[in-house]
């Protein structure tokens, strides 16, 4: 097992750098357009800046700011446009220079991805009866496409651990409930329980924090700087966004669970089995399900089970190989394929069940995602989403493998050797789909996309 683990930290590693090197390429929120239009000359300074975005936005979880052409920075209030919710107006302040003006926006789309930009306008004049300031003026500097506002890999990094922990949290109570039960040996089954609770409190921790980073990240992205961040900016991420209404449910969903599981009652498992549910609709919450405008409740409901499924199986593999099959290998060897055999039948049906309702909702959450087949292919998205599904089907194979072929013929520390191989794949496959799934979340959905003749602006995602 010392060889696989060796193995699992240069994949998780690899995956973290994988993240990191494709965060900078994709963008969700973006700027369609503007008025001022980017690079216009007006004759005189406008009463407002129109932002209209390629998604719905909130005044609450954004900002806009106006830099002039002495680098003086303004921040402009913000309102919505009734007609149009993809629409921000920005008030613009009476101005006494004319000039090069940059404007600088920073929010929090509703599916949680925090995502900066610029463009610039030039105001030729000023009104007849406003005096014109003659005081020598510092243009502003300019601002370089790839200078992001916040790390995008990190972003990155901290979608894949959110990912990985939460499998881990829903897997081990899934095994917990469904698959330890099936262990005759009392003494083993208190001590795969004792591990498997083990690991999901240490997951449990992970996610807390990994929420605490992902709050405190969105909010320097919304106020510009770690010390331009306000307490109001944090409020605002909360209590005005999906976003932050899902991040809420996910804290106390997962405190609940710490709470719960320091219980030693039977009814310990149950109760984290409905906190999961919790868990599971708020991760649909903080993703492109909430994004999804004609079918926002439909899109996070299939991606709440779908997760929770996705969770329960894949999670499960994960219990198998490092909860279940290390503890094995201390009882003696008939004891061992008598225990093992147990094991992968009571996983069986979990896995088939899961496996079943995967398919299902992947199916039909890729449909709102996409809305047109050839996507699959002529996207990023779609293409990611291709892969997520052939290393899916893979991990089918091998679950097959397990089902039909190594549990019958299990007898001989040959035969043992070969399943300790079979779940080797089977973890690496499935952490693969992890990462496959960092990619998908940080990877904007096709559906509204414009072309570049519309969208002239430059835009930085973190």
């Amino acid at each position: 097992m010392s060889a696989l683990r060796g193995g699992l930290r240069a994949l998780v590693i690899g995956a973290l750098m994988m993240a990191v090197a494709h965060g900078v390429a994709w963008a969700h929120a973006r700027l369609v357009r503007s008025v001022p239009a980017s690079g216009a000359h007006v004759p005189i300074p406008p009463t407002d800046v129109r932002l209209e975005f390629s998604e719905s936005v909130v005044p609450r979880t954004s900002r806009v700011d106006l830099v002039g052409p002495d680098s003086q920075r303004l921040g402009l209030m913000l309102r919505a446009d009734i007609g149009d919710s993809t629409v921000l107006l920005a008030a613009v302040p009476p101005l006494s220079r004319t000039g090069e003006f940059r404007v600088e926006w920073r929010l929090v789309g509703p599916d949680g991805h925090a995502v900066t930009g610029e463009f610039g306008f030039t105001v030729d004049s000023l009104p007849a009866a406003q005096s014109v300031d003659t005081t020598p003026a510092i243009a502003a500097p300019d601002v370089p496409v790839d200078a992001a506002a916040g790390d995008s890999g990190i972003q990155s990094g901290i979608r894949f651990l959110s990912l990985l922990t939460m499998v881990v949290v829903i897997g081990s109570i899934a095994f917990a409930l469904f698959v330890v039960p099936g262990v005759s040996d009392l003494e083993f089954r208190r001590a795969i329980d004792g591990r498997v609770r083990a690991l999901c409190v240490a997951g449990a921790w992970v996610l807390l924090g990994l929420a605490m980073v992902r709050l405190l990240s969105h909010g320097v992205v919304l106020g510009g700087s770690l010390d331009a961040l306000r307490l109001g900016d944090l409020a605002d991420l909360i209590a005005g966004s999906t976003w932050g209404r899902g991040w809420l449910l996910q804290v106390a969903a997962t405190l609940a669970l710490l709470s719960g599981l320091r219980s030693e009652r039977p009814w310990r498992w149950w109760m984290a089995g409905s906190v999961t549910l919790a868990l599971g609709i708020s991760a649909s919450m903080l993703g492109h399900p909430a994004a999804v405008v004609d079918m926002p409740i439909l899109a996070m409901g299939l991606d709440a089970v779908h997760g929770l499924t996705a969770g329960g199986w894949a999670g499960g593999i994960l219990m198998l190989a490092f909860a279940a099959l290390p503890l094995v290998r201390s009882l003696a060897p008939d004891d061992r394929v008598a225990v093992i055999r147990e094991l992968l039948r009571a996983f069986s049906p979990l896995a088939l069940s899961c496996a079943a309702a995967l398919l299902a909702t992947g199916v039909a959450g890729a449909w709102l995602q996409l809305r047109d087949i050839s996507l699959v292919f002529d996207s990023p998205y779609g293409f990611i989403l291709f892969r997520k599904v052939v290393v899916v089907g893979l991990i089918v194979v091998v679950g097959a493998y397990h089902w039909r072929i190594a549990q019958p013929s299990l007898g001989t520390e040959r035969s043992m050797v070969r399943l300790r191989v079979s779940v080797a794949i089977d973890v690496l496959l499935v952490l693969t789909v992890v990462v496959l799934t960092a990619l998908l979340t940080g990877t904007a959905p096709p559906t509204g996309s414009t072309s570049p003749s519309q969208a002239p602006f430059s835009w930085r995602r973190s």
